[in-house]
């Protein structure tokens, strides 16, 4: 199958009004991306490059995103048929096929392309995609007659007995390049909305003697996204699929439901997870390594045998290499965390080069932001980092050093190096006991004044 044989045209220009959303509708994020982008990676898993957008002015800020597409402002929404028609006009030659798709229905799968694809190619005029639902929706019914689709009526126009049908409308098509243009030039808008469906296509194809097919295929995958709560249960749907795919290739996942993926997570072997964990985009975790619960890790790269948390944050431009260990309330920034190396509670590493067997003690922050710059720390190997330090970067510390609880390092450590930071303790022997009474007297005082 060649890409001048099949163009793609994706229609994206809906306003989304039951999102109540600033955020066009097709920009709102499914698995850590926008759901538009779902679509253009399913068109291009499925073989297709030829790819015509339809979009509103809504989508203009986001215009990088679409750079490598040709690209069609719908000025006025007057619906469906008519965003298809601006898009044959934008194309020139016509290709022997049209595949129509929709960005707010991002769980389609490229199979199911490419299978309405060879129906075309078989001779038929037209083909879509249709699923059963029993329960009441919104979308258009699907009406059979001799085994190819009679009638498409919008659920808006239909009658009650006509919504008991229980075939649904994708919205997703194939049509032959040969008839489209002249079928969609006869759609009108005499419907309630006023507006030019694409669904009438069906209709005018058989009243010219064509005929149009359909596919079923699963509900799930033909979901359509029009306000948040339709989006929370596409991203239900993603992430089921997202977790069976990982236990199949040999990740154990302790309580699957409560553990989400992003669309370019990468796991290894033998990956451990615990419950509530979440992988923003950009992640990639190596063989086994053992993730404990609540952890949250974006456009972070875990390597082979390291344990992170439990709640543990690891955050963008972290690299843990092999062997690490980062345990609880733990935070970690755009560092290279070297091998062996630990930092197992209570501390915030940031900008850091942290070098191979080296420890950070509870309560340890290293502070690289003075108000105007992030500035660097670099740690050694072997380095042993007191409980509850502060390392004001620009600093480094070489190797084998050491430095004691409660350290403010604010200059260089050279190689095999103890620093301290003493501050005067002062003890007086025998005054608990004065101390004590005192405290008793002025808390009895403040009781009485209440």
């Amino acid at each position: 199958m060649t890409q001048a044989k099949t163009s793609v045209i994706i229609l994206a220009a809906g306003m989304g009004k039951r999102m109540h959303s600033s955020i066009p509708k097709v920009m709102h994020t499914l698995a850590g991306r926008p759901m538009i982008s779902h679509v253009l990676e399913t068109v291009s898993q499925a073989g297709y490059s030829d790819i015509v957008l339809v979009v509103g002015k809504e989508m203009e800020k986001n215009h990088e995103l679409f750079l490598p597409y040709q690209t069609v402002h719908q000025r006025e929404r007057l619906g469906t048929g008519h965003a298809v028609k601006i898009a044959l006009e934008a194309m020139g030659e016509m290709p022997e096929n049209i595949l129509i798709l929709y960005g707010d229905t991002p769980l389609i799968s490229a199979s199911h392309l490419n299978h309405l694809v060879r129906i075309i190619e078989d001779g038929a005029d037209s083909a879509l995609l249709a699923f059963k639902e029993d329960k009441s929706n919104s979308y258009g019914r699907v009406f059979v007659k001799d085994s190819h689709v009679d009638k498409i009526i919008e659920a808006s126009d239909a009658s009650s007995e006509e919504l008991k049908n229980n075939l649904c409308n994708s919205g997703i098509m194939a049509v032959s390049g040969k008839i489209i243009i002249n079928a969609v030039n006869q759609i009108k808008d005499n419907n309630s909305k006023k507006e030019f469906y694409l669904t009438d296509i069906v209709s005018i194809i058989n009243q010219d003697g064509g005929k149009t097919s359909f596919v079923e295929c699963s509900k799930d995958e033909c979901v359509g996204i029009n306000n948040k709560s339709d989006l929370a249960k596409a991203e239900a749907i993603i992430q089921e699929k997202y977790r069976e795919n990982f236990m199949q290739k040999g990740v154990t996942l302790l309580d699957p439901k409560s553990v989400f993926f992003s669309f370019d997570t990468i796991l290894g072997q033998d990956v451990e997870i615990g419950p509530f964990t979440i992988f923003g985009p950009g992640v990639s975790v190596g063989s086994n390594v053992k993730i404990k619960g609540f952890c949250h890790l974006e456009h972070a790269v875990v390597s082979n045998n390291a344990v992170i948390g439990p709640y543990a944050r690891l955050r963008p431009g972290t690299n843990i290499d092999e062997d690490v260990r980062i345990g609880n309330f733990v935070e970690i920034k755009n560092s290279q965390i070297r091998s062996g190396a630990k930092v197992n509670h209570l501390a915030y590493v940031g900008d850091t080069n942290l070098g191979k067997q080296s420890n950070i003690g509870a309560g340890t922050i290293t502070a690289n932001y003075d108000g105007f710059n992030k500035s660097k720390t670099n740690i050694g190997e072997r380095v042993s980092i007191g409980s509850n330090s502060v390392l004001v970067a620009p600093v480094n510390i070489g190797d084998d050093s050491v430095t004691g609880a409660g350290t403010i390092v604010r200059k260089d450590i050279p190689d095999n190096s103890v620093s301290i930071t003493e501050g005067a303790q002062k003890t007086s022997i025998g005054a608990a006991e004065k101390y004590k009474a005192q405290k008793k007297l002025k808390t009895k005082k403040d009781n009485e004044d209440l």
